[in-house]
């Protein structure tokens, strides 16, 4: 071989080497982008399909599968807090276990949201209407006249009532008019936004039985917080975490609101017969509980109760004992702020009455109850005519956990806020 022949083999050789370098570059490159394609498509997968619509309704109890728009933000913001927290997008253990871990701040991006598309929502006001009604009604174990005449010019709402009720002892009846809670206007008697608890009396046997703590929902917000275990030491012969009033009890003849905020946290697994959430109890008129009779030391007035699910009223007919009266359940999901109005006016006669609206919708009274308690619905509104007091002592008002201790199961845990109590009258 030539000089010339050798010189050119180099350097075709030379070029083979630059040519199957140039292609092992290529080669790494295209690796490099299909790879690094196939892992943000597998971290999407994780984040749009996994954390779907069906996931958020289980874990967080939000239902978005027929709003796209707000589950896709929910999406990205979460996908957002996942990335900051370090939390590994490619695997569906190691998101599900920070979610599930740390439910508070998903559930702040949830209110965020919420209260992002309220803001957003428009107003539009309808034209004046006028409309006059009078309805009379014959006697028969109540006679009840009302005259009403509503003027509504736009954003103006004017209302003039005039009701009369007379019934014979020892009969419940329904009221035709039900007041709307939309603005209650009188003279505020308690306003407690949990800050702390000087207005109340602690019953509880342990130290995390009531506590003021941060809200779930909103860190820079502070509530109380009641928890009950099965193996905590009864109070008062009950297994309770509850607070009780220091303040004077309402008089007979006033009509009072009562307007709190309850939710049941997702970790509540108490699965008793019966849970009281908040209650007005009767006390002896001379306050010596030792000599008060077997009404006092029973079961309270009324009482705000929750089971598997869904909250309900129980009121006892004072004038017989312990005959109940309940309200048709209303569905309560964990997690979730419920707003609680109980309309009172305190008597020892027929004169009394009761009316509750939950998130401002008002519960009917039933007189049986089948598997959905709503079989025979007192007739009229959801104002409950009924005596309120038993005597002259008043009822003084509890919050917390209180429940059955023959079937008692699991934990309780319970948060409430924003108690507002205006005297009507």
């Amino acid at each position: 071989m030539n000089i010339k022949n050798m010189r050119k083999g180099v350097a075709l050789s030379i070029a083979a080497i630059m040519t199957m370098g140039s292609l092992g570059t290529v080669f790494a490159h295209d690796y490099n982008r299909t790879y690094s394609s196939s892992s943000q498509t597998s971290s999407d997968a994780v984040i749009y399909n996994y954390l779907n619509a069906d996931f958020f309704k289980e874990y967080f109890k939000v239902d978005y599968s027929k709003d796209s728009a707000k589950l896709k933000a929910l999406q990205l913001e979460v996908k957002k807090l996942l990335v900051k927290k370090g939390v590994s997008l490619d695997s569906k253990r190691s998101v599900k276990r920070y979610l599930l871990n740390n439910k508070g701040e998903v559930y702040a991006i949830i209110k965020a949201l919420n209260a992002s598309s309220s803001t957003s929502s428009t107003t539009t006001a309808s034209k004046p209407t006028t409309t006059t009604t009078t309805t009379t009604t014959k006697p028969t174990t109540s006679t009840s006249t009302t005259a009403s005449t509503t003027t509504t010019k736009p954003s103006t709402t004017t209302t003039a009532s005039t009701t009369t009720t007379t019934t014979k002892p020892s009969t419940t009846t329904t009221s035709s008019t039900t007041t709307s809670s939309a603005s209650i206007s009188g003279t505020s008697l308690i306003n407690d936004a949990f800050d702390g608890l000087s207005n109340w009396n602690k019953e509880t046997s342990t130290s995390y039985g009531v506590t003021i703590v941060k809200d779930p929902l909103n860190s820079s917000n502070n509530v109380a917080r009641f928890e009950l275990r099965d193996t905590d030491s009864k109070v008062y012969s009950g297994l309770r975490s509850e607070i009780a009033s220091k303040w004077k009890a309402e008089p007979a003849g006033s009509e009072i609101w009562y307007n709190w905020k309850f939710m049941v946290d997702p970790a509540h697994s108490n699965s008793s017969d019966w849970e009281i959430l908040g209650q007005w109890h009767p006390q002896p008129v001379d306050g010596n509980w030792g000599n008060a009779d077997e009404y006092v030391n029973g079961r309270p007035t009324i009482s705000i109760q929750y089971h598997d699910g869904y909250m309900y009223v129980v009121v006892h007919n004072l004038k017989v004992g312990v005959t109940e009266i309940r309200s048709e359940k209303v569905a309560v999901k964990k997690g979730q702020w419920v707003d609680l109005k109980t309309h009172i006016k305190w008597s020892q006669g027929n004169d009394g009455y009761i009316e509750v609206l939950a998130n401002d919708k008002p519960m009917a009274f039933v007189t049986e109850y089948n598997a959905n308690w709503d079989a025979k619905k007192l007739p009229g509104d959801y104002r409950l005519n009924i005596p309120t007091l038993l005597n002259s002592a008043g009822d003084y008002l509890k919050l917390g956990s209180y429940r059955n201790t023959s079937s008692q199961t699991g934990k309780s845990i319970i948060y409430y806020d924003d108690l507002k109590i205006t005297r009507v009258k």
